[in-house]
């Protein structure tokens, strides 16, 4: 397919008075760069959805279209389009620190053949990816920054210093003593730290939707972490992963596990930010 390529003579005109130089901008082309909203597209494109890499990109353009781009014109187009979305992107962040919550997950992401992550940051108005070399502490620190509501989460430690209240979803926890529980020569220990463990989670979402008053949900709270005292505090299970389990999830982290019961419109689980997280 031969390259559509359109020269334009634009004119410059300088303010007789100010001084000021100014010129035109024809449709579908942008400022400092050579290349049209179409090429810019197809690099997005195959960047971010195609996860393809630099070289597989240029490739792809040589191939499809006959156009040759030198090894750091991805970048220069990538961060051009950085610029242009600038605005839209802040406009993202403050939707999301304006709201009660968010919903925060991250996975693994190849650069150029090297391990990098994607972050996603969610609430009911929109979604915030974010692609860093790392997974530490350092990024929702960042992307999170001013934002005074409740983060939703799974127990990953590397949410842990953010300054706000959480709520660690339980649908992790009972994933992890399922699997436990379901191994071949499984303790009866661990069988019922599951069932124990399952059936706390169904109460207490029923007796969440039971409270209607701030007054209500905070007693509800109060309860069941007594109640959740039963499964961690003074106790040492025989069972390996069991003792595991209490250690990490319900002593270490018992306190973020029920923090949904105190509010009207806090989730109880991260589904939102698997759903978030998932297409990319």
């Amino acid at each position: 397919i031969k390259p559509i390529i359109t020269r334009y003579r634009i004119a410059q005109y300088q303010c007789g008075e100010c001084a000021t130089w100014c010129q035109g901008m024809p449709k579908g082309l942008f400022s400092k760069s050579p290349f049209g909203m179409n090429v810019m597209l197809f690099v997005l494109h195959e960047k971010y959805l195609g996860r393809a890499t630099d070289r597989h990109i240029r490739e792809s353009l040589k191939m499809l279209y006959g156009l040759i781009l030198g090894k750091g014109t991805i970048h220069q187009i990538l961060d051009r389009c950085a610029e242009l979305f600038g605005s839209s992107y802040e406009g993202i962040k403050q939707a999301l620190r304006s709201g009660k919550y968010i919903h925060a997950d991250e996975t693994g992401w190849r650069v150029e053949g090297e391990d990098w992550y994607a972050w996603s940051f969610s609430n009911e108005k929109a979604v915030l990816y974010t692609i860093e070399n790392t997974r530490g502490h350092g990024v929702p620190e960042k992307m999170l920054k001013g934002f005074n509501g409740v983060v939703i989460r799974d127990g990953y430690q590397g949410y842990d210093r953010l300054p706000n209240e959480h709520q660690i979803c339980p649908v992790h926890l009972l994933r992890n003593t399922k699997e436990k529980a379901e191994m071949p020569g499984a303790s009866d220990e661990m069988k019922k730290l599951h069932e124990q463990l399952r059936w706390f989670v169904r109460m207490i979402r029923k007796k969440h939707t039971r409270s209607r008053t701030m007054k209500q949900r905070i007693t509800l709270h109060h309860q069941m972490e007594k109640v959740l005292e039963k499964f961690r505090k003074g106790i040492t299970y025989n069972d390996r992963d069991a003792e595991k389990i209490r250690s990490w999830w319900l002593d270490k982290r018992h306190k973020h596990l029920l923090t949904f019961l105190k509010y009207e419109n806090i989730q109880w689980e991260n589904n939102a930010a698997d759903r978030a997280i998932r297409p990319i």
